[in-house]
């Protein structure tokens, strides 16, 4: 388990969660060469990705602990020396009980337990478009056993 990150680049408030479980993802793909627009986002849910709200997930990070976003950043992002690709960290919380999307919504996000679970993760990257289309990445699956093995390891 983890803290999240806290530097001048990143702008998160404070959360009320108590544990967050650091997975790192790597693509051939610069996302921070990429428009991200006002910002870059993380849909996770249990596969298939239906409920793109089920999981608790922060924006994705460099493996810097910066933030991606190239207006956010100081320096861009360049590849790992071992094996050319892009690393980057998405922060998860492992539970949550029932809760509402919005203060206000009539609608509730059922709770979950990463711990009790037994279907994979899955993750996609999206920048919301703001009327305009807006841009996902391929989803990206986390099999249940590594997310076992990590979590019992804590």
């Amino acid at each position: 388990m983890r803290q999240l990150p806290h530097n001048d680049t990143l702008d998160w408030p404070a959360h009320p969660y108590s544990e967050y479980l650091r997975i790192e993802l790597s693509s051939e793909f610069n996302l921070n060469a990429a428009h991200t627009g006002p910002g870059l986002y993380t849909d996770a849910d249990f596969c298939p990705l239906s409920n793109a709200d089920q999981i608790i997930a922060f924006e994705p990070v460099a493996s810097d602990e910066l933030a991606v976003e190239d207006w956010r950043r100081g320096k861009g992002l360049s590849p790992d020396s071992r094996d050319r690709r892009y690393h980057y960290f998405v922060y998860v919380v492992p539970s949550s009980p029932p809760r509402k999307l919005y203060s206000n919504s009539e609608d509730q996000i059922p709770g979950y337990d990463l711990r009790r679970q037994r279907s994979d993760l899955c993750f996609r990257f999206y920048v919301p478009g703001y009327n305009i289309i807006p841009s996902r990445s391929d989803t990206v699956r986390v099999p249940v056993e590594v997310l076992a093995r990590a979590l019992a390891s804590h």
